[in-house]
Protein backbone atom coordinates (compact mmCIF):
# COMPACT_ATOMS: atom_id res chain seq x y z
CA UNK A 1 0.00 0.00 0.00
CA UNK A 2 1.25 3.27 -0.83
CA UNK A 3 -1.00 5.60 1.20
CA UNK A 4 1.72 6.28 3.82
CA UNK A 5 4.07 8.29 1.59
CA UNK A 6 1.80 9.29 -1.16
CA UNK A 7 -0.34 10.86 0.94
CA UNK A 8 1.60 12.88 3.32
CA UNK A 9 0.81 12.58 7.24
CA UNK A 10 0.52 16.31 7.33
CA UNK A 11 -2.68 16.23 4.92
CA UNK A 12 -3.72 12.99 7.00
CA UNK A 13 -3.48 14.86 10.29
CA UNK A 14 -5.54 18.23 8.39
CA UNK A 15 -8.06 15.93 7.22
CA UNK A 16 -8.59 13.92 10.44
CA UNK A 17 -11.96 13.35 12.56
CA UNK A 18 -11.82 15.27 15.43
CA UNK A 19 -11.67 13.41 18.25
CA UNK A 20 -14.94 15.09 19.25
CA UNK A 21 -16.74 14.00 16.87
CA UNK A 22 -15.17 10.37 16.98
CA UNK A 23 -17.06 10.06 20.75
CA UNK A 24 -20.45 11.24 19.52
CA UNK A 25 -23.76 9.43 19.39
CA UNK A 26 -23.81 9.99 15.49
CA UNK A 27 -20.16 8.40 14.90
CA UNK A 28 -19.24 6.26 17.68
CA UNK A 29 -21.09 3.08 16.73
CA UNK A 30 -19.81 3.72 13.15
CA UNK A 31 -18.29 -0.23 12.18
CA UNK A 32 -16.92 0.96 8.90
CA UNK A 33 -14.02 3.76 9.73
CA UNK A 34 -13.20 4.99 5.90
CA UNK A 35 -10.70 7.46 7.05
CA UNK A 36 -8.38 4.72 9.00
CA UNK A 37 -6.26 3.73 6.36
CA UNK A 38 -4.54 0.88 9.77
CA UNK A 39 -7.74 -0.57 10.42
CA UNK A 40 -6.88 -3.87 9.44
CA UNK A 41 -3.08 -3.73 11.13
CA UNK A 42 -2.27 -6.66 13.98
CA UNK A 43 -5.68 -7.27 12.96
CA UNK A 44 -6.19 -9.61 9.34
CA UNK A 45 -3.20 -12.20 8.60
CA UNK A 46 -1.19 -10.86 5.10
CA UNK A 47 -2.28 -12.45 1.91
CA UNK A 48 -0.11 -14.87 0.70
CA UNK A 49 0.72 -12.51 -1.98
CA UNK A 50 2.70 -10.77 0.66
CA UNK A 51 5.00 -13.63 1.65
CA UNK A 52 5.55 -14.13 -1.87
CA UNK A 53 6.58 -10.80 -2.30
CA UNK A 54 8.74 -10.99 0.99
CA UNK A 55 10.77 -14.25 -0.35
CA UNK A 56 11.33 -12.00 -3.95
CA UNK A 57 12.53 -9.02 -2.32
CA UNK A 58 15.56 -10.78 -0.79
CA UNK A 59 16.84 -12.62 -4.08
CA UNK A 60 16.48 -9.22 -6.65
CA UNK A 61 20.07 -10.49 -7.73
CA UNK A 62 18.69 -14.00 -8.96
CA UNK A 63 15.50 -13.16 -9.67
CA UNK A 64 13.83 -10.15 -11.08
CA UNK A 65 10.00 -10.77 -11.72
CA UNK A 66 8.91 -6.57 -12.56
CA UNK A 67 8.56 -7.38 -15.46
CA UNK A 68 6.08 -10.56 -14.98
CA UNK A 69 3.98 -9.52 -12.16
CA UNK A 70 0.93 -7.06 -11.55
CA UNK A 71 1.47 -3.49 -10.68
CA UNK A 72 0.07 -3.51 -7.27
CA UNK A 73 2.42 -6.18 -6.48
CA UNK A 74 5.49 -4.18 -7.80
CA UNK A 75 4.18 -1.26 -5.45
CA UNK A 76 4.23 -4.11 -2.72
CA UNK A 77 7.87 -5.62 -3.87
CA UNK A 78 9.10 -1.71 -4.10
CA UNK A 79 8.36 -1.65 -0.20
CA UNK A 80 10.02 -4.78 0.70
CA UNK A 81 13.17 -4.91 -1.23
CA UNK A 82 16.26 -4.26 0.68
CA UNK A 83 18.03 -0.42 0.38
CA UNK A 84 21.51 -1.38 -0.42
CA UNK A 85 20.81 -3.77 -3.70
CA UNK A 86 23.90 -3.50 -5.33
CA UNK A 87 23.46 -0.88 -8.16
CA UNK A 88 24.21 -3.28 -11.59
CA UNK A 89 21.15 -5.23 -10.75
CA UNK A 90 18.96 -1.98 -9.25
CA UNK A 91 20.00 0.90 -11.71
CA UNK A 92 18.10 -0.79 -14.94
CA UNK A 93 15.25 -2.23 -13.81
CA UNK A 94 13.82 -0.23 -10.77
CA UNK A 95 12.08 3.11 -11.42
CA UNK A 96 10.51 3.43 -8.22
CA UNK A 97 11.30 6.83 -6.72
CA UNK A 98 10.27 6.24 -2.91
CA UNK A 99 12.90 2.99 -3.16
CA UNK A 100 15.24 5.47 -4.33
CA UNK A 101 14.41 8.34 -1.99
CA UNK A 102 14.72 4.93 0.78
CA UNK A 103 18.44 4.04 -0.59
CA UNK A 104 19.88 7.72 -0.40
CA UNK A 105 18.72 8.00 3.18
CA UNK A 106 19.85 4.76 4.01
CA UNK A 107 23.40 5.43 2.52
CA UNK A 108 23.76 9.00 3.53
CA UNK A 109 21.55 9.41 6.58
CA UNK A 110 23.68 12.88 8.00
CA UNK A 111 22.29 14.23 4.13
CA UNK A 112 19.43 16.35 4.17
CA UNK A 113 17.73 17.24 1.12
CA UNK A 114 14.96 19.60 -0.05
CA UNK A 115 13.34 20.26 -3.17
CA UNK A 116 14.27 16.74 -5.03
CA UNK A 117 11.84 15.92 -7.84
CA UNK A 118 14.48 12.92 -9.32
CA UNK A 119 16.04 10.72 -6.79
CA UNK A 120 16.98 7.86 -8.78
CA UNK A 121 19.62 10.98 -10.36
CA UNK A 122 20.17 11.98 -7.19
CA UNK A 123 20.85 9.02 -5.22
CA UNK A 124 23.35 7.97 -8.28
CA UNK A 125 25.32 11.14 -8.46
CA UNK A 126 25.85 10.78 -4.40
CA UNK A 127 27.14 7.47 -5.18
CA UNK A 128 29.46 8.48 -7.79
CA UNK A 129 30.90 11.36 -5.62
CA UNK A 130 31.10 9.90 -2.96
CA UNK A 131 33.20 6.78 -4.94
CA UNK A 132 35.03 9.60 -6.16
CA UNK A 133 36.05 12.09 -3.23
CA UNK A 134 36.90 9.02 -1.24
CA UNK A 135 38.98 6.83 -3.81
CA UNK A 136 42.90 6.12 -3.21
CA UNK A 137 44.50 8.06 -6.44
CA UNK A 138 47.91 5.78 -5.77
CA UNK A 139 45.93 2.24 -6.25
CA UNK A 140 42.69 3.87 -8.34
CA UNK A 141 41.70 1.25 -10.91
CA UNK A 142 40.25 3.64 -13.81
CA UNK A 143 38.04 0.12 -15.14
CA UNK A 144 35.94 0.53 -11.94
CA UNK A 145 35.56 4.03 -12.40
CA UNK A 146 34.80 3.25 -16.06
CA UNK A 147 31.91 0.70 -15.17
CA UNK A 148 30.55 3.11 -12.52
CA UNK A 149 30.30 6.12 -14.82
CA UNK A 150 28.26 3.93 -17.44
CA UNK A 151 26.27 2.65 -15.13
CA UNK A 152 25.08 6.25 -13.35
CA UNK A 153 25.13 8.62 -16.82
CA UNK A 154 21.64 8.05 -18.14
CA UNK A 155 21.06 9.75 -14.42
CA UNK A 156 22.98 12.09 -13.81
CA UNK A 157 22.55 15.92 -14.43
CA UNK A 158 25.09 17.54 -11.78
CA UNK A 159 27.88 16.27 -10.39
CA UNK A 160 29.67 18.18 -7.42
CA UNK A 161 32.80 16.94 -5.71
CA UNK A 162 33.45 18.89 -2.16
CA UNK A 163 37.24 17.12 -1.90
CA UNK A 164 39.53 15.20 -3.72
CA UNK A 165 42.17 12.83 -2.46
CA UNK A 166 45.83 13.63 -3.41
CA UNK A 167 49.03 11.12 -4.62
CA UNK A 168 51.24 10.08 -1.81
CA UNK A 169 54.72 12.54 -1.76
CA UNK A 170 57.44 11.04 -2.53
CA UNK A 171 60.20 10.48 0.38
CA UNK A 172 63.83 11.35 0.16
CA UNK A 173 66.43 8.67 -0.41
CA UNK A 174 67.48 6.49 2.54
CA UNK A 175 71.27 7.66 3.05
CA UNK A 176 74.03 5.37 2.64
CA UNK A 177 77.24 5.87 4.22
CA UNK A 178 79.51 4.35 0.87
CA UNK A 179 77.03 6.90 -1.64
CA UNK A 180 77.15 10.75 -1.72
CA UNK A 181 73.19 11.38 -2.68
CA UNK A 182 70.46 14.74 -1.61
CA UNK A 183 68.56 12.98 1.09
CA UNK A 184 67.07 16.66 2.14
CA UNK A 185 63.14 16.45 1.96
CA UNK A 186 62.82 19.76 0.82
CA UNK A 187 64.84 18.81 -2.38
CA UNK A 188 61.80 16.31 -3.22
CA UNK A 189 59.50 17.93 -6.00
CA UNK A 190 56.05 18.43 -4.67
CA UNK A 191 53.42 16.10 -6.54
CA UNK A 192 49.92 17.66 -6.84
CA UNK A 193 48.14 15.32 -8.71
CA UNK A 194 44.67 13.70 -8.37
CA UNK A 195 42.83 11.02 -9.65
CA UNK A 196 42.73 11.41 -13.65
CA UNK A 197 38.77 12.81 -14.15
CA UNK A 198 38.93 12.60 -18.16
CA UNK A 199 37.50 8.80 -18.08
CA UNK A 200 34.93 9.64 -15.91
CA UNK A 201 33.71 12.80 -17.27
CA UNK A 202 33.59 11.65 -20.63
CA UNK A 203 31.14 9.06 -20.13
CA UNK A 204 28.41 11.42 -17.99
CA UNK A 205 26.80 12.72 -21.19
CA UNK A 206 23.65 14.27 -19.68
CA UNK A 207 25.62 16.48 -17.04
CA UNK A 208 25.03 19.77 -17.23
CA UNK A 209 26.46 21.13 -14.12
CA UNK A 210 29.82 20.43 -12.23
CA UNK A 211 31.29 21.57 -9.03
CA UNK A 212 34.68 20.55 -8.24
CA UNK A 213 36.91 21.53 -5.09
CA UNK A 214 40.61 20.62 -4.90
CA UNK A 215 41.21 19.92 -1.52
CA UNK A 216 40.37 17.62 1.70
CA UNK A 217 37.79 17.71 4.57
CA UNK A 218 38.63 16.98 8.19
CA UNK A 219 42.38 16.99 8.35
CA UNK A 220 41.96 17.91 11.86
CA UNK A 221 45.94 17.61 13.18
CA UNK A 222 47.05 16.52 9.31
CA UNK A 223 46.64 19.34 7.69
CA UNK A 224 49.17 20.71 5.35
CA UNK A 225 49.13 23.10 2.64
CA UNK A 226 49.96 20.70 -0.50
CA UNK A 227 46.81 19.43 0.01
CA UNK A 228 44.89 21.91 -1.72
CA UNK A 229 47.23 22.43 -4.36
CA UNK A 230 46.46 20.93 -7.72
CA UNK A 231 48.27 20.72 -11.31
CA UNK A 232 48.28 21.58 -14.77
CA UNK A 233 47.93 17.72 -15.28
CA UNK A 234 44.76 17.76 -13.28
CA UNK A 235 43.52 20.88 -15.64
CA UNK A 236 44.55 19.14 -18.97
CA UNK A 237 42.90 15.52 -17.75
CA UNK A 238 39.54 17.56 -16.70
CA UNK A 239 39.17 19.67 -19.59
CA UNK A 240 39.98 16.54 -22.11
CA UNK A 241 36.96 14.48 -20.32
CA UNK A 242 34.70 18.21 -20.68
CA UNK A 243 34.80 17.87 -24.17
CA UNK A 244 32.04 15.22 -24.27
CA UNK A 245 29.93 17.18 -22.44
CA UNK A 246 27.61 18.87 -24.97
CA UNK A 247 24.65 20.09 -22.08
CA UNK A 248 27.19 21.61 -19.88
CA UNK A 249 25.84 24.71 -18.73
CA UNK A 250 27.63 25.51 -15.12
CA UNK A 251 31.04 25.29 -14.61
CA UNK A 252 32.71 25.76 -10.76
CA UNK A 253 35.65 25.55 -9.33
CA UNK A 254 35.81 27.08 -5.46
CA UNK A 255 37.89 27.12 -2.36
CA UNK A 256 41.33 25.92 -4.60
CA UNK A 257 44.55 27.00 -5.50
CA UNK A 258 43.14 27.81 -8.93
CA UNK A 259 45.35 30.60 -9.86
CA UNK A 260 46.68 32.54 -13.39
CA UNK A 261 48.00 29.74 -15.28
CA UNK A 262 44.94 26.83 -14.47
CA UNK A 263 42.56 29.12 -15.17
CA UNK A 264 43.73 30.29 -18.32
CA UNK A 265 43.95 26.18 -19.82
CA UNK A 266 40.46 25.75 -18.40
CA UNK A 267 39.22 28.75 -20.23
CA UNK A 268 40.78 27.58 -23.58
CA UNK A 269 39.01 24.73 -23.20
CA UNK A 270 35.86 25.99 -21.88
CA UNK A 271 35.48 28.86 -25.01
CA UNK A 272 34.67 26.26 -27.56
CA UNK A 273 31.67 24.77 -25.69
CA UNK A 274 28.55 27.05 -26.50
CA UNK A 275 26.41 26.07 -24.12
CA UNK A 276 28.30 27.12 -20.76
CA UNK A 277 26.25 30.00 -19.47
CA UNK A 278 27.61 29.89 -16.12
CA UNK A 279 31.63 29.94 -14.69
CA UNK A 280 31.88 30.60 -10.74
CA UNK A 281 35.53 30.96 -9.73
CA UNK A 282 35.08 32.28 -6.22
CA UNK A 283 37.26 31.80 -3.48
CA UNK A 284 40.34 31.17 -5.46
CA UNK A 285 43.83 32.15 -6.80
CA UNK A 286 43.01 34.05 -9.54
CA UNK A 287 45.34 37.43 -10.38
CA UNK A 288 45.79 40.06 -12.76
CA UNK A 289 46.82 37.63 -15.75
CA UNK A 290 44.01 35.30 -14.96
CA UNK A 291 41.33 38.09 -15.09
CA UNK A 292 42.69 39.48 -18.93
CA UNK A 293 42.07 35.80 -19.77
CA UNK A 294 38.40 35.65 -17.92
CA UNK A 295 38.13 39.03 -19.96
CA UNK A 296 39.29 37.02 -23.35
CA UNK A 297 36.24 34.56 -22.75
CA UNK A 298 33.69 36.86 -21.96
CA UNK A 299 34.52 39.55 -25.34
CA UNK A 300 34.60 35.49 -27.39
CA UNK A 301 31.66 33.30 -26.30
CA UNK A 302 28.30 34.01 -27.24
CA UNK A 303 26.25 32.33 -24.04
CA UNK A 304 28.08 32.73 -20.66
CA UNK A 305 25.41 34.90 -18.92
CA UNK A 306 27.24 34.59 -15.04
CA UNK A 307 30.42 34.86 -13.65
CA UNK A 308 31.18 34.90 -10.21
CA UNK A 309 34.91 35.91 -9.37
CA UNK A 310 34.63 37.23 -5.55
CA UNK A 311 37.70 36.23 -2.83
CA UNK A 312 40.40 36.33 -5.56
CA UNK A 313 44.02 37.67 -5.78
CA UNK A 314 43.67 40.09 -9.33
CA UNK A 315 43.49 44.06 -9.05
CA UNK A 316 43.36 47.02 -10.62
CA UNK A 317 44.96 45.82 -14.07
CA UNK A 318 42.69 42.63 -13.78
CA UNK A 319 39.21 44.71 -13.37
CA UNK A 320 40.75 46.77 -16.00
CA UNK A 321 40.86 43.73 -18.47
CA UNK A 322 37.20 42.59 -17.61
CA UNK A 323 35.65 46.28 -17.60
CA UNK A 324 37.78 46.81 -21.43
CA UNK A 325 35.89 43.72 -22.61
CA UNK A 326 32.44 44.73 -21.23
CA UNK A 327 32.75 47.86 -22.92
CA UNK A 328 33.96 46.22 -26.38
CA UNK A 329 29.99 45.23 -26.89
CA UNK A 330 30.93 41.55 -25.82
CA UNK A 331 29.36 38.60 -27.66
CA UNK A 332 28.19 37.11 -24.25
CA UNK A 333 24.85 38.59 -22.90
CA UNK A 334 25.87 38.99 -19.28
CA UNK A 335 23.65 39.39 -16.60
CA UNK A 336 26.11 38.97 -13.62
CA UNK A 337 29.53 39.38 -13.25
CA UNK A 338 30.06 39.53 -9.24
CA UNK A 339 30.71 42.47 -7.50
CA UNK A 340 33.42 44.06 -9.93
CA UNK A 341 31.85 46.62 -11.73
CA UNK A 342 31.25 47.94 -8.29
CA UNK A 343 35.40 47.55 -7.72
CA UNK A 344 35.59 49.48 -10.76
CA UNK A 345 33.65 52.51 -10.15
CA UNK A 346 35.41 52.82 -6.94
CA UNK A 347 38.51 52.90 -8.51
CA UNK A 348 37.90 55.54 -11.08
CA UNK A 349 36.88 57.82 -8.73
CA UNK A 350 39.94 57.67 -6.84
Amino acid sequence: MKIPYVVSLNTREAYSTWQTMKTSPGEAPRKIVAEDFEWDDDFTPAPLTFFAALSLSRVFHRINPLQRILQKDVDMLMDLYLADIPLKYSVPYIKDEQYWKRSFYSKFPSRKEMGVTFWKGKFLSACLQDYLENVNPDVFIEEDAVILARLVSPYIFELSLNQLQMVRQPTPSIPYEHLVEDTCEFSVPKVYDHIPLEPVLCRLYNLKEISLIFGINNLEDNYLTRYFEFSIADCESMCRGLEYLNHLATFRINRSNLDCSKVKVILQNLVKKETIEELDFNHCKIGDYGMKALGGFIYIHKNVRRVRIANNRFKEAGVQGIAYALQMKPAAPIELIGKILLEYLRLSLI
